[in-house]
């Protein structure tokens, strides 16, 4: 089994910048990092638990997304130490029939480099109050590092028999550092150091690792050098756009953007700025109302500063031939359709992306009308081999029609004449 363990809210300079969410809740290359977990441990073919504070709601998406992946959400009364949220969670898993992983839902790793009964490490270079590898943690033998290497914990366990682990947290008070100290006496662990290791316990450390996750689209590249994104892209024209917008940003609010630097006609670097993003606050945060109003306020301050700044430049945009460009080139490459119908989350209303589009955007009709010719044309192409097909069978129809309907009206005019001598026949029968 493996065992994440993001039973606490995040601290609050986290919660003043995201609100109130669990570790494994926090955005990371426009995905929420359990999502890595499942990646992490993706070729164990074990279950993983992943606990989260009793008091915390989960949204419909974040349910689908977990089932998606097969993290199970187990959740643990709010308070609780972090080794009475192990035994907890432990407890609730019983009976425990194999080994064990435990991984702190704050900590992320490129790749998982385990062996039965290890205990991860890595090599830090702050001065933030590290659990370090020391003499009070028995290592077996036939392992590389030692205690004087002065290695602190990377936060990743492998738990051999976690029956026994259960007892010496127990044993301990319930705190976890001096339970794996204890259960190191009766199974010594093996030291594994950590490659790729990033802490995202604390606000400066999780906003410098977040460079390592780039988010650029296809057409786009990204490199990150010396406290610059070097940005190159196979669209000349779109990058030659963003260049001339930063040269000709008005100079008394460049505050208010990162430190631009021009390189050629098709690249450019641009300081990285350790901030969130309104689209990670926005989707993956759960801030107040207050916050937000503050956020917006903020916005249409700096948009009216801009606006009121004139140019004689004449400008050469197309909002709906971009759109038109980039939905055409979406379709293409991921077999989408345009005119199938699908819904969001959070809503039974299935709606093609031609009549979302039509109804955000102005041109958005034209626009519609354009993708959906191909459609069209091939709608005809149909109706036509079918028409073609049945012609000979409908005209006989409509002549077998045609036939039927005279002889009724034939046979309605034979009866109107035959209808006085009818009369005229039956009185002189009852004479």
């Amino acid at each position: 089994m493996i065992l994440i363990t993001s039973a606490q809210y995040l601290v609050a300079e986290f919660q003043i910048e995201f609100g109130k969410l669990p570790p494994a809740f926090l955005p990371l290359g426009q995905k929420r990092f359990y999502e890595y977990y499942a990646r992490l441990f993706h070729a164990y073919n074990e279950p993983i638990v992943l606990t989260l504070p009793e008091s915390f709601t989960l949204h419909s998406f974040d349910i689908a997304n977990l089932a998606k992946h097969n993290i199970e959400i187990l959740f643990v009364p709010d308070n609780l130490g972090l080794g009475e949220s192990i035994v907890y969670a432990l407890n609730m898993k019983l009976p425990l029939n194999q080994s064990l992983h435990i991984l702190h839902g704050d900590i992320y790793l490129e790749k998982i480099d385990s062996t039965e009964n290890a205990i991860g490490v890595m090599h830090v270079d702050n001065n933030y109050e590290w659990e370090y590898l020391s003499s009070d943690y028995r290592i077996a033998c036939d392992s590389k590092q030692s205690c004087g290497d002065q290695l602190a914990l990377s936060g990743y366990f492998h738990i051999q028999n976690p029956y026994t682990l259960i007892q010496s947290i127990v044993c301990s008070k319930y705190d976890y550092i001096s339970g794996l100290k204890l259960y190191s006496q009766a199974y010594p662990f093996r030291v594994v150091e950590q490659n790729g290791w990033q802490d995202f316990g604390l606000l400066s450390s999780y906003l410098h690792a977040k460079q390592i996750i780039t988010t650029q689209r296809a057409f786009n590249q990204l490199v990150f050098q010396d406290g610059f994104y070097l940005k190159t892209s196979s669209l000349h024209k779109k990058l030659q756009g963003e260049i001339n917008w930063f040269l000709e940003f008005p100079k008394d609010l460049s505050l208010h953007i990162p430190l631009f630097m021009q390189l050629d006609k098709n690249s450019y670097k641009v300081e990285y700025l350790y901030l969130n993003t309104l689209a990670e606050l926005f989707v993956f945060g759960r801030l107040s109302i207050i916050v937000w109003k503050n956020i917006l306020n903020s916005l249409h301050s700096f948009l009216s500063k801009l606006h009121a700044k004139t140019s004689t430049s004449q400008t050469n945009f197309n909002y709906t031939q971009k759109t038109f460009e980039r939905l055409k080139d979406f379709c293409k490459e991921r077999n989408f359709s345009f005119t199938q119908p699908f819904c969001f989350v959070d809503s039974n209303a299935k709606t093609p992306l031609s009549t979302t589009l039509s109804t955000t955007m102005g041109g958005g009709g034209a626009i519609c009308l354009y993708l959906a010719l191909p459609h069209l044309a091939l709608l005809c192409k149909t109706c036509l081999q079918i028409l073609t097909h049945i012609l000979p069978h409908l005209l006989m129809f409509v002549l077998y029609m045609v036939i039927f309907v005279l002889a009724i009206l034939c046979l309605t005019s034979a009866q109107i004449a035959l209808k006085p001598m009818i009369h005229e026949v039956l009185i002189l029968a009852t004479q």
